[in-house]
């Protein structure tokens, strides 16, 4: 639970939970580590840095500042906003956005977008298309340099809803899932603008529409036409798609649970990747971060059940998309389909295998504190290191890919909910230094480049926050470090960075039935990861 003070009230204090797959939690108890190794010496400066990052103010209103500075007055089409940079940020749209809702007619966003800029046409579009079209634009404006006209679009979008608006139909539906999903799920309007509680609130809603008008079932045959019912299924998987990512992001329940989706497969195969990729990062988040096991083995267990899934999973990637998931990317809408699915597929490893890695990191630190050897001798287990490196292999193999697509695809730099991924790297090499401080010479390039990554992104506050919590911590682990001028804002440089990493095999864990250990020792691990997971 992390306390957030009330954006409306500001003397009210709520609780706001973000559950143990979340980023915030592991950030977290990432801050509580170092706090406690450095006996509560912590600098003032990482405190204030990683504060922000903790309590969500910066995430929650990530372009406050930029924006309104720069925007005091609402943007009109055709008046401070010209058709050609309208079509500009259309474009963007449809280059990245629709390849993840693919509900809108590029065509007709495309004439939509002429008509309104028609004296003579504008007012003869329906509420619906003006609003979708206004909110098209303030999406797609986040990810480019434009992004200061999106207060100004956002408000006539809002100025355009009535309370008839919030009826169930496929328009309204539609609305909410362009309000909430994003390049898998984070560039639609509230996840590009960080707004994630606001999401998962707004994707709820969207989700409920689904269930109270019964699209996770086909109707009765021959009662609709086919086109619509296969509109119908597909906006029933995106929506599954998007929640699963979501929740699994904040750590929270998915909607979905124990509803039966009584419609068939998605016939887009590139969907149909999304959707069997969700139900395996549901699998992780029930039978991982769920804290019901009172047992490390049969969380392995659970971890090298979902590790030959995801195995499979890339296999059947390669053969029916015609891409594997670590390669490098390509150019055009293959390339942003393939890093979509590659992040999210890494992603999900370093979730599956990141209990162990902390895990460890408890036990190393409990040692630390009894300083006695014979305790180490109890609960140093060679095959948790092995599985610790599941994790911290994947991180490298992420980190690496994004490195390499974004020094090639202006696309892939315009995926800004990367950030999302490349912060979770930066913890788990982070974490892995507090408690083995000779990786430093291993993981500090690797946190260099994910930072150098994320300073190409189109800058704002979540941006340039993540960067900075990032950089006063490694300054405080090794203040000596010649690897960082800490005076600099640009200190990561692309080019500066070390060259590309190669992919590492993943290694070879031992079957647990080999495992070599003592009645105590296991007992000793099984009480420990009870707190671990608890």
């Amino acid at each position: 639970m992390i306390e957030h003070t009330s954006s409306q009230s500001s003397n009210r204090v709520y609780q706001i939970h973000y559950g143990a797959s979340s980023n915030i939690s592991f950030l977290n108890h990432l801050y509580r580590s170092f706090d406690s190794l450095l006996g509560g010496t912590r600098p003032i400066r990482l405190l204030n840095d990683f504060s922000k990052t903790l309590g969500q103010v910066g995430a929650e209103n990530p372009e406050s500042t930029m924006a309104l500075k720069t925007c005091n007055k609402a943007v009109l089409l055709g008046d401070e906003l010209s058709l050609s940079l309208a079509i500009e940020i259309l474009e963007h749209f449809l280059a990245l956005h629709q390849v993840l809702i693919p509900v809108l007619c590029p065509q007709t966003l495309k004439s939509d977008l002429c008509a309104f800029y028609d004296p003579g046409s504008c007012y003869a579009l329906s509420n619906f298309r003006r609003r979708t079209l206004l909110l098209v634009l303030a999406t797609a404006s986040l990810t480019t340099k434009h992004h200061k006209v999106v207060d100004g679009l956002i408000s006539q979008f809002y100025d355009l809803t009535g309370p008839s608006d919030d009826n169930l139909t496929m328009e309204s539906i539609e609305v909410d899932c362009l309000l909430i999903s994003s390049p898998y799920p984070y560039a639609c309007y509230y996840t590009e603008k960080g707004l994630y509680s606001n999401a998962y609130l707004t994707l709820g809603s969207a989700t409920r529409k689904v269930f109270s008008v019964g699209l996770h079932r086909d109707p009765p045959q021959g009662s609709r036409p086919d086109l619509e019912i296969e509109q119908q299924r597909k906006l029933v998987w995106i929506l599954y798609n998007l929640e699963s990512w979501l929740c699994v992001h904040l750590g929270r329940p998915s909607s979905f649970t124990g509803v039966q989706i009584a419609i068939p497969s998605p016939s887009d195969p590139f969907l149909l990747a999304r959707v069997k990729l969700s139900d395996l990062m549901n699998k992780c988040s029930n039978e991982i971060y769920i804290p019901t096991r009172g047992s490390l083995l049969s969380m392995w267990r659970a971890a090298e059940s979902l590790l030959c899934e995801l195995h499979d999973y890339e296999d059947n990637v390669l053969a029916t998309l015609g891409f594997g998931l670590h390669h490098r990317s390509q150019l055009g809408e293959l390339d942003v389909q393939q890093t979509i699915l590659t992040t999210l597929y890494l992603h999900t490893i370093t979730l599956v295998f990141r209990p162990f890695a902390i895990f460890n990191g408890k036990l190393k630190a409990q040692q630390v504190c009894s300083g006695s050897s014979d305790a180490s001798a109890h609960t140093s287990q060679p095959w948790l290191d092995e599985v610790c490196e599941y994790a911290l292999n994947a991180t490298k193999r992420l980190i690496d890919y994004l490195s390499l697509a974004m020094s090639s695809n202006q696309n892939i730099k315009n995926m800004r909910y990367t950030h999302v991924f490349l912060e979770n790297c930066c913890a788990l090499l982070s974490y892995d230094i507090l408690h083995n401080h000779h990786k430093l010479p291993t993981n500090v390039p690797l946190i260099t480049k994910s930072l150098a990554c994320l300073s190409q992104m189109r800058p704002g506050d979540s941006i340039q926050q993540t960067i900075t919590a990032f950089q006063s911590l490694l300054v405080s682990i090794d203040p000596d470090g010649a690897w960082c001028d800490s005076g600099s804002n640009d200190w990561v440089s692309l080019n500066a960075c070390n060259g590309r990493i190669a992919d590492h095999a993943s290694p070879s864990i031992h079957d647990p039935s080999t495992w070599h250990h003592t009645d105590e020792s296991i007992e000793v691990l099984n009480d420990a990861v009870r707190r671990v997971i608890s």
